[in-house]
C-alpha cells in the first residue's frame, strides 16, 4: 500500500457546502412561516385568511399531493360532523 495516501476526512468542501446550503434553505422557509400567523394578525386579517394563503402555497409549491387531498377530505369530514351535531342540538332541544 502507498504510504503517501492521505486518510480523507468526512467533513469535506462538499459535504460543507450542501449542510450549509440546506441550512440556508430551511431558514429562508421556516422564518417567513412562522413569522406569518403575527404579521396577519397585525394587519387585522382573521385565521380564514392564513388558511387560504396556506391552502394556495401549498397546490402552488407541492401540486396536488397526498397531505393536501388529505387535508381537504379531512376538512369535509369535520364540516359534515359539526353540521350533524348542530343538527341533533336543534332536535334534542325541546320548543314549548
Amino acid at each position: 500500500m502507498p504510504e503517501a495516501a492521505e486518510k480523507q476526512h468526512w467533513l469535506n468542501r462538499t459535504v460543507l457546502g450542501v449542510g450549509l446550503t440546506s441550512l440556508l434553505s430551511d431558514w429562508s422557509y421556516e422564518i417567513p412561516t412562522s413569522i406569518l400567523p403575527a404579521f396577519l394578525a397585525a394587519i387585522g386579517a382573521g385565521p380564514a385568511w392564513l388558511g387560504a394563503i396556506e391552502g394556495i402555497s401549498g397546490i402552488l409549491l407541492c401540486g396536488v399531493s397526498t397531505a393536501f387531498i388529505f387535508a381537504i377530505v379531512n376538512a369535509m369530514f369535520q364540516l359534515r360532523i359539526q353540521q350533524s351535531a348542530s343538527t341533533l342540538d336543534d332536535v334534542s332541544t325541546p320548543t314549548q
